[in-house]
């Protein structure tokens, strides 16, 4: 009894891991092609004072979000939007990838932890690119709408 408490601790530890690290490394990407693209990126964590552009948000009260000084055009605020979802993506891969070279004897008490850490990232990357305002999907249909 006590062993199955600690074990879901474990596990709804792991999710609460898995969605802190979603969230950074994924607003990390905003970040990273604001920057290389000389938009000098700000990135935000638990500022409640305004949405911004690029934002992970709950119940509209955003967690992370990026911004930048500069203007940026419809291209640019397309790939910056883009960017996040990929490393959510690019995340998924690499458990996926941990999870098939994992030993078979080891995979049954491993499997359920790659399926908690998994999870959150696959709900990242639906729920970014849904174009519902305040989401990546939303700002990559604005950018690419404004083109024409």
């Amino acid at each position: 009894m006590l062993r199955g408490i600690f074990r879901l601790a474990f596990y709804m530890a792991l999710i609460v891991i898995s969605m802190c690290a979603n969230v950074y490394l994924h607003e990390l990407g905003h970040f990273a092609v604001a920057d290389a693209a000389g938009l000098s990126p700000s990135i935000h964590f638990m500022e409640y004072d305004h949405l911004s552009e690029v934002a992970f948000s709950a119940q509209s009260v955003p967690l992370a979000y990026v911004t930048y000084s500069i203007s940026a055009s419809a291209i640019q605020d397309f790939i910056v939007a883009l960017a996040g979802p990929i490393v959510n993506i690019l995340l998924a891969i690499l458990i996926a990838i941990a999870y098939m070279y994992t030993p078979l004897k080891e995979r049954v008490s491993v499997q359920l932890a790659y399926f908690v850490l998994l999870v959150p990232t696959l709900i990242a990357i639906v729920s970014n690119l849904i174009p519902v305002a305040g989401t990546d999907g939303y700002l990559m249909f604005k950018a690419i709408s404004s083109l024409f």
